[in-house]
């Protein structure tokens, strides 16, 4: 699978001073994927996303990806220019899609003055990158994903707007760039039932992009995830299927933990009896014993 590999995240570790938020974390999330992270508030979940999106450092691991991956990450209060429109916003999700028509075009004029492999090859690598992110006709792509989202002063300056509005407007610049990986911290805080089912629609059949998401909203994750992540106490915990699936795996993961506690602490004490006893270390097994105790 590795061929289709987005990411690969190996070993990373992050604390601030005495708090280990996670310890060896290791992650692969393949082309295509729909993830979700879950965990209590406070264990470092909006950390992590912004470590697998490269805009903070891990203290420890390894972080590999394709080299023609993007990632784009929507942070819970994302940075927008105040006097920036939402229009002029979300076309700059258009940069690399503008890019690859004016070359795929230009080239088309050149070999008209004479065919090269070179130039043949471009060109096909380009073809096969537009229809990637979304195809040869996206004139009106902003406006109609913003027109989704519920934004509808769409030349109104964001600096002018509810957190909520702002939140849409970033949300729409990811998902019109497809990018090969989209980390999305809560992205339906602030979206009414219809803008969801919209949203839920869209990540599950349209977007080909790998997703990996926190949220609190339960049905999300049942209707669009096939992943479930779970940060707890430092560690990440991996169960396949929806929130239910994950519901299902856990209380079975827990019971077994309960259940190797419990024969710990039964060892210990029958170990604790021993030495009270008086247990001498007259022979190797004897010693081996007491320090294992």
């Amino acid at each position: 699978l590795f061929p289709y590999t987005t990411l690969f995240r190996s070993g990373l570790s992050k604390a601030y001073g005495p708090q280990t938020l996670f310890s060896n974390v290791s992650l692969t999330i393949v082309r295509g994927e729909r993830v979700g992270l879950l965990g209590v508030n406070g264990t470092g979940k909006s950390t992590l996303l912004r470590v697998l999106a490269g805009e903070e450092p891990a203290d420890e691991g390894t972080i590999d990806r394709r080299r023609e991956a993007t990632i784009l990450y929507l942070p819970q209060e994302p940075p927008l220019p105040a006097a920036a429109t939402p229009r002029r916003i979300v076309e700059e999700g258009l940069a690399e899609w503008k890019t690859a028509i004016s070359r795929h075009e230009a080239i088309g004029r050149e070999l008209a003055s004479g065919v090269t492999d070179a130039l043949l090859a471009e060109q096909s690598h380009l073809g096969e990158r537009i229809e990637q992110l979304g195809g040869w006709s996206r004139g009106h792509v902003a406006e109609d994903m913003l027109s989704k989202l519920g934004v509808r002063e769409i030349d109104r300056p964001v600096g002018t707007m509810s957190g909520g509005e702002r939140r849409r407007v970033a949300l729409a610049r990811v998902l019109v760039a497809r990018p090969t990986l989209a980390i999305l911290d809560e992205p339906t805080n602030h979206l009414d039932t219809g803008v969801i089912d919209w949203l839920e629609q869209y990540l599950d059949a349209e977007y080909d992009g790998a997703v990996l998401m926190v949220t609190h909203d339960r049905y999300v994750l049942d209707a669009v995830c096939d992943r479930i992540l779970e940060l707890d106490r430092g560690a990440l915990h991996e169960y396949q299927g929806g929130y239910s699936d994950y519901l299902e795996q856990k209380a079975e993961r827990l019971g077994h933990e309960e259940r190797a506690e419990a024969n710990r602490l039964n060892a210990i004490r029958r170990e604790k009896a021993w030495l009270m006893r008086g247990a001498k270390a007259r022979t190797t097994k004897q010693k081996a014993r007491i320090q294992r105790a």
